[in-house]
């Protein structure tokens, strides 16, 4: 909806919020996520773009996704977010500079990509551009993951969880674990090849 100047385009917002309505009607919209690129910082041009899209879609939850380290240190960031009760993604990432949650809004959005820092900024070619992603959560990890969520404050009431770590189904055998942690029951029936791949599952899915 931005071009690469930044500037939204209200005629694709239009259409983009109508494409939303489907969602609404049947209750399977939770927030909007707003991702920005690394290259997107703190600046003057940048909070005046953060401005505009937090304004436009004043009637929809959001969460914004920053991944410029710039946005950290930005009171004026912090005050639009607040302002407009818009938390910000926790993301987990191999640096863990935005591996934090949000002190305002009533939900959080926690974000995984994994902690493959080798290949996190490598040179890849496009048929492994996925790399970066290529990590699997240990049982371990799992549990200190669910131990943030289950510690969150009472007002939270809900929590969005997204794995990101999506090559050779490790997102689906880690969301898997997680719901296990959480104490919710697993009653679906999944392939056995899959249930092969990741021994963690053969425990949590009899």
């Amino acid at each position: 909806m931005t071009g690469k100047s930044g500037e939204i385009v209200k005629k694709d917002v239009d259409i983009f919020k109508k494409s939303l309505d489907p969602f609404i009607k049947a209750k399977k919209f939770a927030t909007l996520l707003v991702q920005f690129p690394y290259r997107f910082h703190a600046d003057e041009a940048g909070l005046e773009t953060l401005g505009d899209i937090l304004h436009e879609f004043k009637e929809y939850p959001k969460t914004v996704e920053f991944r410029h380290p710039s946005f950290l240190g930005s009171d004026e960031a912090y005050r639009m977010l607040e302002d407009s009760k818009t938390p910000w993604v926790n993301v987990d990432d191999p640096f863990g500079r935005f591996h934090r949650f949000c002190p305002f809004g009533d939900y959080q959005y926690l974000r995984l990509h994994g902690h493959n820092k080798k290949d996190w900024y490598s040179k890849a070619k496009d048929a492994d551009r996925d790399a970066r992603y290529d990590y699997y959560y240990t049982p371990e990890e799992i549990k200190k993951v669910s131990q943030e969520i289950l510690n969150l404050p009472d007002k939270t009431k809900a929590v969005y969880v997204y794995f990101n770590n999506h090559p050779s189904a490790k997102a689906a055998a880690n969301a898997l674990m997680l719901k296990n942690e959480l104490g919710e029951k697993i009653t679906e029936e999944y392939n056995p090849e899959f249930l092969n791949k990741f021994k963690d599952l053969k425990k949590i899915t009899n």
